[in-house]
């Protein structure tokens, strides 16, 4: 994803020449630098879009579920991905490093799939329904 926000991002203006690997600048949408992103701003973004019949929520459901059914990724890579708090104390404590790195490969493997162009549906209901078909018959 890096090489792809970078690419993209290299077009636009006010991106900071200091720091390529920021995927979005939060000065670009109205918010201080080093504060997250918040539910509020992202439903904006898709109203501007005319999409208000998505939610934020949703795209973080469809990254975790790709993860999840499409990767080798580790299970605690995702979560931190998604800055999701680690529910066991114990485990907390002695997890104390960003998992940066990884998180960087799965972002790129995320970036990837994005990047394919969309499948094109072939009708593999109807086939299905023939071959049930036949068979009952």
């Amino acid at each position: 994803m890096i090489e792809v926000s970078t690419s993209l991002l290299a077009t636009r203006q006010k991106v900071t020449r200091s720091n390529p690997e920021i995927a979005l600048n939060a000065s670009n949408l109205g918010q201080k630098f080093g504060v997250a992103l918040s539910h509020a701003t992202l439903l904006a973004v898709l109203q501007r879009m005319d999409r208000s019949n998505l939610t934020a929520h949703g795209f973080r459901s469809t990254f975790r579920d790709w993860a999840a059914e499409a990767t080798h990724h580790p299970n605690h890579v995702i979560e931190q991905a998604l800055a999701h708090v680690i529910p066991s104390a114990v485990e907390a404590a002695y997890r104390r490093g960003d998992l940066f790195e990884k998180r960087k490969r799965l972002m790129n493997d995320w970036a990837a799939y994005l990047a394919k162009p969309p499948a094109r549906w072939c009708g593999l209901r109807s086939v299905i329904g023939w071959r049930l078909h036949d068979a009952l018959h």
